[in-house]
């Protein structure tokens, strides 16, 4: 039996095909991203992401829509780059914010409490969004003869993105 039978249909004689099918390792991501890049650059990326959002679309619409003082793009530049760097708990976020140089430097100045939770919770579409971007910028950089990556390994990153959220939603929901 060749490696495709398994699937429920039959063998394509291309072997083409079945070698890139067969021999493409997955690829390999930390759940650390600064064990690939430096984190000020994990940093940068996701300052450019967010200000990379189109604010025509209606879940970022309605994410600029908030007041200032809510600070919704500290609260998700804390949140990814905390999440990339496996912080996951809510405790870990919040020592982060008062002893990691970076994650101080993303709270402007102000240790953010429970609005981080609520936050979480209200814009998980854009989390996934900043949190896909800045995996692909990793990928990329970690990877520079690739150049584009194939819209297959984009949205498969994408897809880790949401297995990460919904892990992350996990060990929030479980703290005390």
């Amino acid at each position: 039996m060749n490696g495709t039978e398994h699937l429920g249909r039959p063998a394509r004689n291309d072997s083409s095909e079945q070698t890139m099918f067969m021999t493409r390792p997955p690829l390999y991501m930390p759940v650390n991203l600064a064990d690939w890049v430096p984190p000020q650059k994990i940093g940068e990326w996701i300052i450019e992401a967010i200000r990379d959002l189109d604010p025509s679309k209606p879940g970022v619409f309605k994410f600029f829509q908030q007041p200032p003082e809510q600070r919704p793009k500290v609260l998700l530049s804390v949140l990814v780059f905390c999440y990339l760097t496996q912080r996951f708990e809510p405790n870990e976020i919040f020592r982060a914010c008062e002893s990691d140089p970076i994650v101080k430097g993303l709270c402007e100045g102000k240790t953010p409490n429970e609005e981080l939770d609520h936050f979480r919770r209200t814009h998980r579409e854009i989390l996934k969004y900043v949190l896909g971007r800045v995996l692909i910028k990793a990928v990329q950089e970690k990877f520079p003869d690739v150049g584009r990556l194939p819209p297959g390994l984009e949205q498969g990153l994408f897809d880790r993105a949401i297995d990460q959220l919904d892990t992350i939603r996990h060990f929030s929901d479980s703290s005390p």
